[in-house]
């Protein structure tokens, strides 16, 4: 086909896109094609195959379109190619990690199996129980409670969970003596007025 042929053909579309659809020609392949017959003719065949600034009009918008996506697909395929350097600088660290970490010697830890003979004191904290006080879960959204048998029985846990820990530590240690902190409160007394009401022992039955 010549190129003035081909330029008529075109133009029989309103434009290349429409053409090269009929055509069963890539758009951008007519457009090429296109453009290059009419840069071969003549000026005056030019201005002859050009009928009207309508379809002259047309053209340039396609081939400004076309302009358009080239550059868009330029961006993103940019876009692509720093995202695949950043994966492969990523990738090649990570290789570089894995190569230091495989030459890291690694020790066993022993554990000492001579026994410690060194002699230490067992020193006990006790504070603040306040034996006589009395809480009523009511008052506390039920949260907690306290009254003289869970004093009991928190006073003797105390004492039995001491002994427990000196035991597990005389294994690595000799251990003979125990210093007991009583670092006070353990009474409440009236040191509050409303405590003369709650209190289930006075000051004095409390201490005994």
């Amino acid at each position: 086909m010549s190129n003035k042929k081909l330029i008529q053909q075109i133009q029989k579309y309103a434009t290349i896109a429409d053409a090269a659809r009929a055509m069963n020609i890539p758009r951008k392949t007519l457009s090429d094609r296109y453009h290059k017959a009419m840069d071969q003719l003549s000026e005056q065949e030019r201005t002859d195959l050009i009928k009207t600034p309508e379809q002259q009009i047309n053209m340039d918008v396609q081939t400004y379109k076309m302009k358009g996506e080239k550059k868009d697909i330029n961006k993103k395929y940019q876009m692509i190619l720093d995202q695949l350097i950043t994966k492969n600088q990523q990738l090649k660290d990570a290789l570089g990690l894995s190569e230091s970490i495989k030459q890291i010697k690694i020790k066993p830890i022993i554990a000492d199996s001579k026994r410690n003979v060194s002699q230490s004191t067992a020193v006990v904290v006790a504070s603040d129980w306040h034996l006589e006080e009395r809480v009523w879960p009511a008052t506390v959204e039920y949260m907690n409670e306290y009254n003289l048998s869970i004093a009991k029985n928190r006073a003797i846990a105390f004492f039995q969970n001491t002994l427990k820990l000196v035991e597990m530590t005389r294994s690595k240690s000799q251990i003979d003596n125990i210093v007991l902190a009583l670092l006070g409160d353990f009474i409440a007394g009236y040191i509050h007025p409303e405590l003369m009401e709650s209190n289930q022992l006075s000051p004095v039955q409390a201490c005994v």
